[in-house]
């Protein structure tokens, strides 16, 4: 299945629809004008979110990343043998990705939260949602974790991390590169997701894959409603 959306040089509309939508303007802006930078850095990061993935996605089922920057952990996702697909509002990182990874075209493409407009209800068994949902706006927290839940099949796994400083705190405010962090701490995003049918069924820390020691990162596994994935 091609989820690659029609022309990925669509930039000023959908900005203003990704805008709208929650995601901060000027985190927006730091992504897409260094795109080519991070997608090499993201590409480059050992650890990290990725120790995961066996304990939280049953092997060979369909998992989605949201947020995914240039692909890194799609790539990563599909070679461990899952049916890997990812969406990131960046297009300038979607294309960094498929110019780096042909192999990545129809698998990665541009959609965020808090809507996710190409994906219908229960279409996978796995999401992973690493280092994203920091960046959103409170508005729109509710209805992204609404849609968490849509895309899941009953009984799917949703793997989360938020950023700390390394105190634990929840990272708040605009970083040096001017990046918005929301304050979502673990507990608050357990609160947003345990009415929507989630329970937490594993968490604990990981370093920064990329070696940044002022931060780490809190990790939450979750499973929605019951049985099998």
């Amino acid at each position: 299945m091609n989820f690659e959306p029609d022309n990925l040089e669509r930039s000023s509309s959908l900005n203003f629809e990704l805008e709208a939508s929650g995601l901060d303007p000027q985190t927006q802006a730091f992504y897409s004008s260094n795109a080519a930078l991070l997608a090499e850095q993201y590409r480059s990061a050992a650890g990290g979110i990725e120790t995961w993935f066996n304990v939280a996605f049953p092997e060979g089922c369909r998992v989605l990343d949201i947020g995914c920057a240039a692909g890194r952990d799609v790539s990563l996702l599909l070679k461990g043998g899952w049916n890997a697909f990812g969406v990131d509002p960046c297009a300038e990182l979607i294309k960094e990705g498929i110019r780096a990874q042909p192999e990545l075209k129809g698998r990665i493409s541009v959609d965020t939260l808090p809507i996710l407009k190409i994906f219908p209800d229960n279409s996978f068994d796995g999401v992973l949602c690493s280092a994203v949902l920091m960046h959103l706006a409170e508005e729109a927290l509710p209805d992204a974790a609404f849609c968490l839940c849509r895309v899941l099949k009953n009984g799917g796994r949703l793997l989360v991390s938020l950023p700390v400083d390394s105190g634990g705190i929840p990272l708040t405010g605009r970083d040096a590169k001017g990046r918005f962090h929301n304050g979502l701490s673990p507990e608050r995003l357990e609160l947003l997701l345990t009415p929507l049918g989630f329970t937490c069924i594993g968490r604990g820390e990981n370093f920064d894959a990329l070696g940044r020691s002022e931060k780490k990162w809190v990790v939450g596994l979750y499973e929605l409603g019951g049985g099998a994935v």
